[in-house]
């Protein structure tokens, strides 16, 4: 069981060989996204100091990605909670919309309290 008080806690994930994958994924099926430019924002506390990958992505039911984002656990502050933005431009209606974290491993904890969309613009 990895959600806790309303927490995904991921701990001292493993991965096959190095490769990254998918740690979880949420989609969000009741509403989809109509077309504009959106924030998605992951609000996340790290304690991982090691050189572990962790990308962020937002795609499509196609699998067509429409925001990633990879960052090092080494280069995040350590026990504090901080968001992880990415921009989308989205210019068709996606339904559903699907939202991950994918890592090759972590050596450590990694929290995930929620995550925010919000329209910023309409698309371009």
């Amino acid at each position: 069981d990895y959600i806790k008080n309303k927490l995904i806690i991921i701990s001292n994930f493993y991965g096959f060989e190095n490769k990254s994958v998918p740690l979880f994924v949420i989609y969000n099926e009741l509403y989809g996204l109509i077309p504009g430019v959106y924030n998605v924002s992951y609000l996340i506390n790290v304690n991982d100091y090691n050189n572990d990958n962790l990308t962020f992505i937002v795609y499509g039911s196609s699998s067509e990605i429409l925001g990633e984002k990879t960052i090092f656990a080494n280069q995040l502050p350590h026990n504090k909670w901080i968001y992880i933005n990415i921009v989308i431009n989205n210019t068709k209606f996606i339904y559903p919309l699907f939202i991950s974290i994918n890592s090759n491993k972590i050596n450590g904890t990694l929290l995930l309290k929620y995550i925010i969309i919000k329209q910023i613009s309409p698309a371009y």
